[in-house]
């Protein structure tokens, strides 16, 4: 299994083309699946913060294209990184989240993804108030969809946050405090 560093997905984001503020929000996914990640492995959970901070740098580096995941899950196949290809390739339609005790690198990006708008952790309060304003304008046929996948995303996080012994947003306020010197490039 090939790996990518850090360092290696910033690369690649730029190589790619990833405009700047898709590449503040696959930030701000990565520290939210990495946090989780490391909290779930102290209590036991065969996960990988390190595959799941990577796969969430690199989730939306396609954006820019229609089926964006599907351009970067090839991309990243084609150069034999096929676990993270896996990951990516699914965020946009994953809602089958694992019992906590089997969680995977993909759920952990998932989350991420569904707790952050541009480069900020804004709760699920918000990303999905964002969500539902902009089905409003696009596609109001699927607002009540939307709102059954909120729900099941709440239950998901108060499930976390009872395992992990702590809440999400308080996660990643003390992780706000470090991120300066703990996680950028």
């Amino acid at each position: 299994m090939k790996k990518i560093t850090k360092e290696q997905a910033f690369e690649i984001l730029e190589e790619y083309g990833t405009p700047p503020h898709v590449i503040r929000h696959c930030e701000a996914v990565s520290r939210v699946a990495y946090k989780v990640g490391l909290k779930m492995q102290e209590k036991g959970v065969n996960v990988d913060p390190e595959l799941a901070m990577i796969a969430g740098l690199l989730h939306d580096m396609a954006r820019v294209h229609d089926d964006h995941q599907t351009v970067a899950a090839d991309w990243l196949r084609e150069r034999g990184y096929d676990e993270l290809a896996d990951i990516i390739a699914v965020h946009m339609t994953y809602s089958s989240f694992n019992d906590i005790e089997k969680s995977t690198e993909t759920d952990l990006v998932c989350l991420g993804d569904r707790v952050c708008i541009e480069g900020e952790y804004v709760g699920i309060e918000k990303r999905f108030e964002y969500i539902i304003n902009k089905a409003a304008r696009n596609a109001p046929q699927h607002i009540q969809f939307i709102r059954s996948k909120e729900y099941q995303m709440k239950s998901y996080i108060r499930e976390i946050e009872k395992y992990i012994g702590i809440t999400l947003d308080e996660l990643m306020a003390e992780d706000k405090k470090t991120e300066k010197q703990e996680y950028k490039r």
